[in-house]
């Protein structure tokens, strides 16, 4: 009986071991998970996000395009273009969305795919998030106005200067017809007739 206990009690043992050893190995062979997002799940925002960052529970394939995907979709649903850059670890991500003029103000969606490098297990997932106000409206070029309440801009200066300019020649116009009636004065008082022929004195 003890030389079948033993067989019996070492497969059972192995059994054991292999079963432990497979719960330990598969949360690393497993689906990748979020370790880190930014913005968070069901987070409300004063403003768009320019950047949305994302960081996995393990490095994904980063070389193949159709390796993982990723959409931000606005208020309206409308899908943006992306810039996406991967860490070179592979074990995060920053999405950047493209140019957007429409409505803000809403819920969006972020929605993200990626293949463990290690499994090839694919995960995926859904972040969704709010912003609760229209950005301000930007001021036009040259509409802020200067120091002194004068708009911002050359033209103020330009026409300044001009006036400037047109003063000065009007003033030396005028001071140089002074200048010339009094030495004509001047002139006809110092000049003395010319002497008499045999006159004296």
């Amino acid at each position: 009986m003890r030389s079948l206990a033993r067989p019996v009690l070492a497969s059972v043992l192995l059994l054991f071991m292999a079963l432990a050893l497979h719960t330990i190995a598969s949360p690393a062979l497993g689906q990748p998970t979020l370790t880190e997002s930014d913005p968070s799940d069901g987070a409300a925002l004063n403003e768009r996000p320019k950047l949305l960052h994302l960081c996995f529970s393990e490095p994904v394939k980063i070389e193949n395009p159709s390796d993982f995907q990723f959409s931000v979709i606005t208020p309206g649903g409308q899908p943006l273009g992306l810039q996406i850059v991967f860490r070179k670890a592979g074990d995060c991500v920053d999405v950047e969305p493209g140019t957007y003029t429409g409505k803000t103000k809403g819920d969006w969606t972020f929605q993200w795919l990626v293949t463990s490098r290690a499994s090839g297990q694919i995960g995926s997932g859904t972040i969704r998030f709010s912003v609760t106000a229209e950005p301000s409206p930007s001021p036009s070029p040259g509409a802020a106005a200067a120091p002194g309440g004068k708009s911002g801009g050359e033209g103020p200066d330009i026409a300044y200067l001009a006036l400037l300019s047109m003063g000065a020649v009007l003033g030396a116009g005028a001071v140089g017809l002074v200048l010339y009636v009094v030495r004509q004065r001047i002139g006809f008082w110092l000049h003395r007739p010319p002497p008499r022929e045999g006159g004296g004195g």
